[in-house]
């Protein structure tokens, strides 16, 4: 196939004769204006001379854009025909793309359901999900489907080894169901340890002396409602915290991961 374009003569603008002339007549007066300082007193004459400059750049313009016109016509019906031919080639390869991008997602697919099942015979942890794993790059047609199973098998080794020192180091731990659900929701042992840190630390608070606030300085001491013959009794009390939110939130977590039934009451503000 060969797209065949027949020649004509077209008179078409080639050069500005008067380019020099034009170019000397206003050269001085482009010079006076670059050195003009404008003064207070002559700010309405340095807009008026703004406005003359302005209307011989819109001149020039007119003609530039009329001389655009002429000399891109003949290019412009071209255009539009070579448009149209392409428009007719797209429609197939638009049907054949589809259909090729229909085997690339069933391979893809494919590809998603060994990983998966890879992942189900390897993880041994319930809170780890197939998302957690699955490597971001492996969509990439270059990635091959066994290194994508070893990097899988690595990240859930690593998590297995990071859950067992943590089973290991809290398990007996009255704090273990906080520090489990903390690492189940991050899969970060970091970010898990530096959490046990505060729990432990508000622990160490709210073992100590009833009479001191989690910074230190309140202080309404708990009351017993009913008389405390035996750890098995309950009570009732109450107390105020003065603390950061995080800490706040460490609090809660450590009543909810005891089972201290509580409620909130918000201050009202003065």
């Amino acid at each position: 196939m060969e797209l065949i374009v027949t020649n004509h003569t077209f008179e078409l603008p080639s050069e500005i004769s008067n380019f020099d002339e034009l170019r000397q007549s206003i050269t001085p007066t482009l010079d006076f204006y670059k050195s003009l300082v404008v003064t207070e007193d002559g700010i309405r004459e340095a807009k008026d001379d703004r406005s003359k400059l302005n209307n011989w750049k819109k001149q020039i313009e007119t003609e530039r854009k009329k001389i655009k016109t002429i000399c891109l016509a003949p290019y412009k019906e071209i255009e539009t025909k070579i448009n149209q031919l392409n428009a007719l080639i797209d429609e197939p390869i638009t049907i054949i793309d589809q259909q090729l991008q229909a085997f690339d997602e069933k391979s893809l697919q494919e590809k998603k359901n060994v990983l998966e099942e890879h992942f189900t015979t390897e993880n041994t942890l319930d809170f780890i999900a197939f998302g957690d794993v699955l490597p971001v790059k492996w969509k990439n047609k270059t990635e091959k489907t066994e290194s994508l199973k070893a990097e899988i098998s690595a990240k859930l080794s690593a998590l297995k080894s990071d859950f067992a020192h943590l089973q290991n180091m809290y398990r007996q731990s009255p704090l273990w169901t906080a520090i489990y659900l903390k690492f189940a929701e991050t899969k970060d042992k970091a970010i898990t340890l530096a959490y046990v840190i505060e729990l432990e630390r508000l622990q160490t608070h709210l073992k100590g002396s009833v009479s001191d606030s989690v910074s230190g300085n309140v202080t309404i001491p708990v009351t017993p409602q009913t008389a405390v013959t035996n750890d098995s009794e309950t009570v009732s009390g109450a107390f105020k915290v003065t603390c950061s939110i995080s800490q706040l939130k460490n609090l809660r977590d450590f009543m909810l991961q005891q089972g201290i039934k509580f409620k909130v009451i918000k201050e009202e503000t003065q």
